[in-house]
């Protein structure tokens, strides 16, 4: 049986299914960015070695987690966790600034072993939904 979340078991539309992941991924990328560029004494996040060794791997397991969870196009989720980072920035620093392309661009390449990540773990999470509903 589809799991919808809510309390009437009505399928969630489309928009509704599509917005609450990108809320999520949003929030925690720029959750994770801000947590890294607060504790730290650099300019940026990921010019502290915490940033790689801490926060990107945990970037990696929440792209996860969200794909299991949302298996629909789980790339997006990933992209957006690494965009809700830019957003992040682009506060910090309460500009854009003249490199906002290379920056949009290295969040996101950083984003795509997010994606193949989140692409393992929609197929995982989908083979065992196929493997637990045929069983019963």
């Amino acid at each position: 049986m589809l799991d919808t979340g809510r309390a009437d078991n009505l399928p969630m539309t489309n928009e509704r299914a599509t917005a609450l992941p990108a809320a999520l991924a949003l929030a925690a990328g720029l959750l994770v960015w801000l947590m890294v560029a607060l504790t730290s004494a650099r300019r940026e996040a990921w010019d502290d070695p915490m940033y790689w060794w801490a926060a990107y791997p945990v970037c990696l397991v929440l792209a996860g987690l969200l794909a299991a969870a949302f298996p629909h196009r789980p790339w997006r989720w990933a992209l957006l966790l690494f965009q809700g980072q830019f957003m992040a920035m682009v506060l910090l620093s309460g500009q854009i600034g003249s490199l906002w392309l290379p920056g949009l661009v290295m969040f996101a390449v950083l984003a795509l072993p997010a994606m193949a990540v989140a692409h393992l773990a929609a197929k995982l999470a989908q083979y065992i939904e196929r493997s637990g509903s045929s069983g019963s």
